[in-house]
């Protein structure tokens, strides 16, 4: 009966940290995506941004994918499944014990 409840904690932590992986490689590739871009050179010299835009048109792609709410959810999603999958795959070991 442990033996069975061990292989489906084993099998849930598999599933659930191959998962958290893959996103983190996600992430990492859509990263490097952005900063092979050329940036776009901001003015320093006082002159004031074209009328009509705002803070939110202002911002580069590299800082919206940094503090866009959905990625900051993604991640938090990711390392609840890398979570899971320790504490999972930890008691499956003691089950076996």
């Amino acid at each position: 009966m442990l033996d069975n409840l061990a292989r489906v904690l084993f099998a849930i932590s598999c599933v659930a940290e191959t998962g958290g992986v893959f996103l983190v490689i996600k992430d990492i590739r859509a990263g490097q995506r952005l900063l092979r871009r050329p940036v776009q050179q901001r003015s320093i010299d006082g002159n004031s941004p074209p009328a009509g835009t705002t803070e939110a048109d202002q911002l580069s792609d590299r800082e919206r994918f940094l503090f866009d709410n959905y990625t900051t959810r993604k991640q938090w999603f990711t390392i609840a499944l890398l979570v899971i999958g320790i504490v999972t795959g930890t008691v499956g070991n003691f089950l076996t014990a």
